[in-house]
């Protein structure tokens, strides 16, 4: 939220006919709701936010008319371009003063500041762990199946599977069938729940409100569920290869296509219904967001399938472990090291972008859980190295007849480290999917403080764009200190040379020592230099001087 109509601690000569709140990004509405509570307690309004249609970051809900004076509290709850559910709220008050400017809009003060009233969501604990535990099961459902297909290709399972190798290789296929059938299950049940467990927080009630009719149709109708319900049905593509597998075929190259379908819809989706749908630069990110995913999905489901499948026991007396764990590693090296090139690139341009700042690395809970992430990720290169330049060659002259151990059992132990890494990379994901990258958020309104002896000033010019502002400044006085009789506020900026002068943004008083400035045009982005005066006596004015960055509105 950027900025509303009326402003917290805004003194009106009567009470408004709407309340208005802006965001810095479009909002859906579907599952929102505006609460307006009169002097008296009661409920003024309670609905669904009104979309201004030429402005979609702007919502609004008309007020009945109240003749009566008191304090009024706004509340509101919408869904972010992102969908994260975001609450808040504030106060207003309702006298007769000559003191204010009526219907004037007032910027909204950083979320820590007393005025602003909380609205605190009725989403518990469990439903945020019910929603985490549903992400973290769609992720692994889409490594595992994707995994599976990598296995089955570099083993030559499939080829066994048709009859065209004399191993065991129908065994072995029913046990891969088993795995992308638990697969396809568990993914659609999580993307499903995924439906519920959003409305909880949206409507802002318990996991059990996310079943009511009215909350999953909303939901299935945004673009977070929609997006949800492709993700079940690209699930659903893999169930005639868990069918043929199970019976010991090989899958028709038309199974594999459909597969292949759905693995790339399983790819773009988490994007489609996260932060990188929101990002920008959005020809960088949701590509690398793309790429991301299909290379974890194909490296680290390989190593999670050969850790289960590879692991099995011996399918025959005929079975040779080495041969089989050195053949089909062989074959996946390669694609493991280009899947961790890949996955290197992605992460660095997704961090770059998404992360903020340096600091933000270890300031920010989206940033520790990126750095985890890298951790991993360095492990997991660690352990294939070793694997790729040491436990490969020398499996494959113990196979040879050559010389050396027999290293396919260190091997295998390697592969379950790694899926076991896996699995922990999944889980941090599906944490980081619940942050607020502070990268993707536009910069907030210019804001800070000045003091003087015996006076403090903040300010907040919002939305801090060039053409129309509010400014609002707010004096604190110390005890002893004179409470000012007068005030302006004018501004200029740098590069108007140094012939300009500067123009008068006008201040009306709103509140106890507060001053709007409601109306207050910049008609150029760059630094601006601000001056503010109050007269505290006759002969004594308070200066505040303060430069703030106002940004292009393109």
């Amino acid at each position: 939220l950027i900025s509303s109509n009326p402003g917290p601690d805004q003194v009106l000569r009567k009470a408004p006919e709407r309340v208005e709140f802006r965001f810095n990004e479009a909002v859906s509405t579907d599952l929102g709701e505006i609460t307006v509570i009169g002097p008296a307690g009661d409920e003024l309004v309670e609905g669904t936010p009104v979309p201004d249609p030429r402005d979609p970051a702007v919502v609004s809900i008309a007020l009945p008319r109240s003749p009566d004076k008191g304090t009024y509290t706004a509340t509101y709850r919408v869904v972010s371009a992102d969908s994260h559910p975001i609450s808040g709220g504030f106060s207003f008050t309702v006298r007769q003063s000559s003191s204010t400017g009526e219907g004037a809009t007032a910027a909204v003060s950083p979320p820590s500041a007393g005025a602003a009233v909380a609205g605190e969501s009725g989403t518990r604990g469990s439903t945020e762990v019910v929603f985490w535990l549903c992400r973290l099961l769609a992720l692994a459902a889409t490594t595992l199946l994707v995994g599976v297909l990598v296995f089955l290709w570099s083993s030559g399972v499939l080829r066994a599977a048709a009859g065209r190798s004399k191993d065991a290789g129908p065994a072995a296929g029913r046990r891969a069938g088993v795995l992308v059938g638990a697969g396809v299950v568990i993914g659609i049940v999580a993307v499903l729940l995924m439906i519920p467990a959003q409305g909880a927080p949206v409507a802002a009630s318990t996991i059990g409100a996310g079943f009511d009719s009215g909350t999953l149709r909303s939901v299935a109708e945004s673009r977070f569920g929609s997006v949800n319900l492709l993700r079940a049905a690209a699930f659903l593509t893999f169930i005639p290869i868990a069918i043929a597998l199970s019976r010991g075929r090989s899958p028709s190259p038309s199974f594999v296509l459909l597969a292949a379908l759905g693995s790339a819809v399983l790819f773009v989706a988490p994007g489609q219904a996260g932060h990188a749908a929101t990002a920008d630069p959005s020809w960088l990110v949701m590509p690398a967001s793309v790429l991301h995913t299909a290379s974890m999905a194909i490296w680290g489901g390989g190593l999670v399938a050969m850790a289960l499948l590879l692991n099995a026991p011996p399918v025959s007396p005929s079975s040779d472990r080495s041969k089989a764990v050195l053949a089909t590693l062989e074959r996946f090296s390669p694609v493991a090291l280009i899947c961790a090139l890949a996955l290197a690139i992605t992460g660095t341009a997704q961090a770059v972008v998404e992360v903020g700042s340096p600091g933000d690395l270890v300031e920010s809970s989206f940033g520790r859980l990126v750095l985890a992430k890298v951790a991993v990720f360095l492990v997991l290169v660690v352990l294939g190295w070793n694997n790729r330049s040491r436990l490969l060659p020398a499996l494959a002259a113990f196979v040879a007849k050559r010389s050396g151990p027999d290293t396919s059992a260190r091997l295998l132990r390697s592969v379950t480290a790694g899926a076991l890494l896996v699995v922990l990379a999944l889980m941090l994901t599906s944490a980081l999917v619940a942050e607020e990258p502070k990268g993707l958020a536009p910069p907030g309104p210019p804001s800070g403080m000045v003091e003087t002896s015996g006076y403090r000033l903040d300010y907040l010019i919002s939305p801090g764009l060039e053409g129309r502002n509010e400014v609002t400044l707010r004096l604190e006085l110390e005890p002893g200190s004179r409470p000012p009789t007068e005030a302006t506020l004018a501004a200029s900026n740098e590069n108007w040379g140094s012939g300009a002068g500067s123009s008068d943004l006008g201040l009306q008083r709103s509140g106890r020592e507060t001053y709007i400035s409601p109306n207050a045009v910049f008609d150029r982005s760059g630094e601006w230099r601000f001056r503010a005066e109050f007269r505290t006596g006759r002969f004594d004015v308070e200066v505040f001087e303060f430069e703030a960055e106002i940004a292009s509105a393109e």
